[in-house]
């Protein structure tokens, strides 16, 4: 057995023992609820479900931000606290820093058959697709080295699911990767709902590991392309004056919106 391989089958050992079985985090009434809402504006609560979750990845665990990419601005109050509440529960169980606390596990009702596991899978890689600023680390040569080999196949799963533009999907990578998700799709024929959930728990597992990496890189304001020549080429830490501006605090330089919508949203210039 190379070392290789044995890393391999290790990372796999480590996710499994860190595997957790799924306990309701909302109410069945608003569960019920949200099912009727996201119907009537077109989408399934597996859709929406999958959209929480990524959140935690793409951008941050914010309820506005959420309600914005919903589309739900306009909807009653109350409905909106739902939808709060129905998020809170799930970043409670993935936005920590211990990762033996870090708990992915999915609802199996969601995801239990095939259509809804793509759909959950849809919603999830549109979320990331929203920032795609960390999705860069997936050019660098040494990610596959850090993170692994399943980790990089499982971000390029997920990110298989998004809608991408008709140009893009005549492309041969597109087409590769879109092989690579039949392939994927056909081993869980014969899967249980059970059996479903738990495998996009051990892919959130491999994407909150990129998205690990992908963090380090910007902290360092890495260049992702440069990594592999020469190792630490390009490596300039960051250094911050004064204190983290949080996402929903007023924005410092004084157009009277939160940070997250003004200079801290993704893409947005640098405070002067």
């Amino acid at each position: 057995m190379t070392r290789k391989q044995k890393t391999s089958e290790e990372r796999l050992e480590a996710k499994l023992e860190r595997l957790k079985d799924f306990t309701p985090h909302s109410p069945p009434e608003r569960v019920a609820a949200l099912t009727e809402v996201a119907a009537r504006h077109g989408r399934s609560l597996t859709y929406w479900d999958g959209v929480v979750y990524g959140l935690v990845f793409s951008l941050c665990p914010d309820a506005e931000v959420l309600l914005e990419v919903l589309e739900l601005q306009q909807e009653p109050p109350e409905l909106q606290a739902e939808v709060r509440a129905y998020a809170a529960s799930i970043w409670a169980r993935l936005d920590v820093s211990d990762s033996e606390q870090f708990d992915a596990s999915v609802d199996p009702e969601l995801v239990g058959t095939e259509a809804l596991f793509v759909e959950w899978l849809r919603g999830f890689a549109f979320t990331l697709r929203l920032n795609p600023e960390p999705l860069r680390a997936l050019s660098s040569p040494m990610t596959t080295q850090v993170v692994g080999e399943e980790a990089l196949r499982s971000m390029m799963l997920v990110l298989s699911f998004a809608d991408m533009p008709q140009e893009r999907q005549q492309t041969p990578e597109w087409q590769e990767l879109q092989e690579t998700q039949r392939g994927a799709l056909a081993s869980l024929d014969e899967a249980e709902p059970e059996g479903l959930a738990q495998v996009l728990q051990l892919m959130l597992m491999d994407v909150d590991t990129f998205y690990g990496f992908s963090a380090l890189l910007e902290q360092f304001n890495v260049n992702p392309a440069l990594l592999g020549q020469g190792g630490r080429a390009g490596l300039e830490p960051l250094r911050r004056e004064g204190r983290k501006i949080r996402p929903n605090e007023p924005c410092p330089c004084g157009s009277g919106k939160k940070y997250k919508k003004c200079h801290g949203a993704p893409g947005a210039d640098p405070l002067p």
